[in-house]
């Protein structure tokens, strides 16, 4: 019963051993994507703008996925 519960608890606690190592406290936003309305995308990189400097970045257009009945502008923020 020991052995099984060690075996069991073991896997458990070897994370622990890299507790020294850096761990990332808050990711950097990936990026935010907007519905484009009546094809004015410019309005949508304003808003992108806005997002990522909350964050000290960026907005960079990386696509537009035309998949949706309205397509959606897709960020990075960088």
């Amino acid at each position: 019963m020991r052995l099984s519960l060690l075996a069991i608890m073991l896997p458990l606690l070897l994370p622990a051993c890299t507790a020294g190592q850096p761990q990332i406290v808050e990711a950097p936003p990936p990026g935010i994507s907007y519905r484009i309305e009546d094809g004015d995308v410019s309005a949508t990189n304003q808003q992108a703008d806005r997002y990522c400097q909350e964050h000290g970045k960026r907005a960079h257009l990386d696509s537009i996925d035309r998949s949706h009945a309205d397509p959606l502008a897709v960020y990075r923020c960088l």
